[in-house]
């Protein structure tokens, strides 16, 4: 079985990360390259087709407009692990795999996209391709299974989607976790972008029903979309403090920083730093009402309402975190590997190879 793997030259390098403070899909996608090209005793031939970024186009239409002339013919399948528009004309006989990491812009009722100039454009002509090459895929690979019952709600055939799970990097599992020094505050943390999506501003809401000098709340992220409203919001609570940017290689000493992790977010495709942070050892608080994965959110806190997590946050600084639902949580989060995503992908590539 022949595969071709496609992406932007460098995308399947482990090397380069977002500066947005999570970990980007570009990172996702190198270490898939990598524990598939681990699977020693299964019958595949795996290429990486990168194509050249050309600055003036941007990603999206560098992929689009060279694939449109690269000659795929001899592959048996032609994965597309990224959301970019993707139009392979010479194709052959191979089959075609898209993978959705989630579909929040067609469900999403805030749409809360880059308001700049290049995100408008995006917004109007790169999206509605990508959508159309999703579309057009021969099968899908969805990330959970609420991007398949979204993928199901758009009119993308149900007997056509994969779900193959999302990883947490393996050094969320391998760095050993130290117990943590006695300290006259509680840190409850936030790492990701700040989109309207993200909720954050819930958090906030939450976290300044606290009384007392005995918490402080720490977010990390890139200054963008609804950051400058979010700390008016703040104003002269100083107990909440925007860190900035989270580095790549410091995030799992950030997580393992708080004593508890909030993550308020409305949507998620696959909400990949809830199961990082548990991985951590962390009680990872949710927003009840959230499209959430079952799959992700199994393991934790939901809040109804900014009082009620206002609540929950209390009582964890006060009674701990139960020592068994941490570890069921831990063990829980531990589970999604780079291996187990790979092994399951290459059922994919089987399946799809010989239908």
């Amino acid at each position: 079985m022949k595969v071709a793997l496609i992406g932007l030259k460098g995308q399947f390098d482990a090397i380069d990360l977002s500066k947005t403070g999570t970990r980007s899909v570009d990172k996702i996608v190198s270490e898939l390259y990598n524990g598939l090209c681990n699977l020693r005793e299964k019958e595949l031939i795996l290429d990486k087709i990168e194509f050249k970024r050309i600055k003036a186009i941007g990603p999206a239409f560098s992929i689009m407009l060279q694939s449109s002339f690269k000659n795929f013919e001899g592959y048996d399948i032609l994965h597309n692990p990224d959301f970019r528009p993707f139009f392979p004309m010479r194709k052959g006989k191979a089959k075609t795999i898209s993978t959705s990491h989630g579909l929040e812009f067609l469900f999403d009722p805030i749409r809360d996209f880059d308001r700049s100039l290049r995100g408008r454009l995006r917004g109007a002509i790169v999206l509605p391709l990508a959508l159309y090459s999703l579309r057009i895929s021969d099968y899908m690979i969805a990330v959970s299974s609420l991007v398949k019952e979204n993928a199901i709600e758009w009119g993308y055939d149900k007997d056509r989607i994969f779900v193959v799970n999302n990883f947490i990097g393996k050094e969320f599992i391998k760095k050993e976790i130290k117990e943590k020094k006695a300290r006259s505050r509680f840190v409850l943390g936030y790492l990701g972008t700040f989109r309207l999506r993200k909720n954050v501003g819930e958090a906030i809401k939450a976290f300044t029903l606290l009384e007392g000098n005995g918490y402080s709340f720490e977010l990390w992220g890139k200054q963008s979309f609804e950051y400058e409203n979010l700390v008016k919001q703040v104003a002269n609570d100083k107990r909440i403090v925007f860190k900035g940017p989270a580095p790549e290689e410091k995030i799992v000493d950030i997580y393992d920083s708080f004593d508890a992790f909030v993550f308020p977010s409305l949507y998620e495709g696959f909400g990949l730093p809830i199961l990082e942070a548990q991985a951590r050892g962390l009680p990872v608080i949710i927003y009840k009402y959230a499209k959430i994965s079952k799959e992700v959110r199994r393991y934790c806190f939901e809040a109804e309402s900014p009082e009620h997590m206002a609540q929950i946050i209390e009582q964890l600084k006060e009674k701990g975190y139960d020592e068994k639902e941490r570890k069921e949580a831990m063990e829980y989060a531990r589970s999604f590997t780079v291996e187990k995503t790979a092994l399951e992908t290459y059922g994919v590539y089987e399946k799809v190879a010989n239908e």
